[in-house]
């Protein structure tokens, strides 16, 4: 706790504990010793269950668009302790429960009166769209358009969504992206690991996804272990670049059953909305899309039908 000493204590119970913004406190042994309410509120994981773990293990686990885990691989905490620079950038974090979440995180160094590095403070916010989702959730439910398990919108809501954005793009010419999500060997998972597990592979998949798209598109399940996503104004090398970061994310995220981490992947079709295209044609075109992703090997974005 000496690294407490240079900050005023009044400040960490008054302002640092309860800030809206995730708070961790690293010693140079790389332990994180203090953990605030805010950083409680955004990953989920207690005080209990951080405090005293190194920061570079199996809590936060922050990854970028690359895959890589950052900490293991180029850890900035480390960095910023060695060279004293402050360091700012977007990562995504392990929620408690499993599920990847946006946020930008900073790391700052801590000194003690003589200017020597002691440790290094993290700060990060959730940066994900949620402002709107807790609103149109309970729209949705007035209107029972709502899958009750993942809380997005349901196919029923879906298929008047595709409906409605085709005839805005036959409109008004704006390009309209759909991809179709589609969780690889979720059958076998059911069947290896109960329901039980594979609804909590569905709610992390789906928060993935909820918690990584623009606040204006849409994201919802379609049937069964598959969910679509419509994507507004985009161009079709762009879709396949946001696929695919959905597809890394969701093989990023996990959930513990006893004492292993589970995780999943999928396969994914994606397509831009060609004029004259009705619900039929454009579901037709992604489910084979999706479809040729699977047959191809799994764990793949598949824009055309070749190989």
């Amino acid at each position: 706790m000496d690294l407490i000493k240079p900050i005023n204590s009044d400040l960490f119970k008054n302002i640092i504990e309860f800030l809206n913004d995730g708070v961790a406190l690293i010693n140079s042994q790389r332990n994180i010793f203090f953990w605030n309410q805010g950083a409680v509120k955004i990953c989920g994981f207690t005080k209990a269950e951080v405090i005293g773990q190194k920061c570079f293990e199996d809590i936060l686990i922050p990854s970028n668009h690359d895959d890589l885990q950052i900490c293991k691989n180029d850890c900035p905490v480390e960095k910023t302790m060695r060279d004293g620079k402050i360091r700012s950038f977007e990562a995504y974090l392990h929620h408690k429960e499993g599920y990847r979440l946006p946020v930008f995180m900073r790391i700052m160094p801590i000194m003690d009166s003589e200017q020597k590095i002691i440790g290094a403070v993290e700060t990060f916010y959730d940066t994900s769209p949620k402002v709107l989702i807790p609103q149109k959730a309970q729209e949705l439910r007035k209107m029972s358009l709502l899958d009750p398990l993942t809380e997005l919108g349901n196919k029923a809501y879906l298929e008047a969504q595709v409906i409605l954005r085709l005839d805005e793009m036959n409109k008004h010419h704006l390009p309209l992206g759909i991809l179709l999500i589609d969780i690889d060997h979720f059958t076998a998972i059911n069947e290896t690991h109960g329901t039980v597990v594979g609804d909590k592979i569905l709610r992390m998949v789906s928060r993935t996804l909820a918690n990584n798209i623009r606040f204006y598109d849409i994201v919802g399940r379609w049937a069964g272990e598959q969910f679509l996503v419509i994507i507004f104004n985009i161009q079709e090398a762009k879709l396949d670049l946001v696929a695919n970061k959905l597809r890394l994310l969701i093989s990023q995220s996990n959930i513990q059953v006893g004492t292993k981490l589970l995780s999943v992947t999928v396969s994914i079709g994606a397509t831009i909305a060609r004029l004259r295209d009705n619900t039929r044609t454009i579901m037709d075109r992604v489910d084979g899309l999706m479809r040729h992703s699977k047959k191809t090997g799994r764990n793949k974005v598949s824009t055309t039908f070749k190989d």
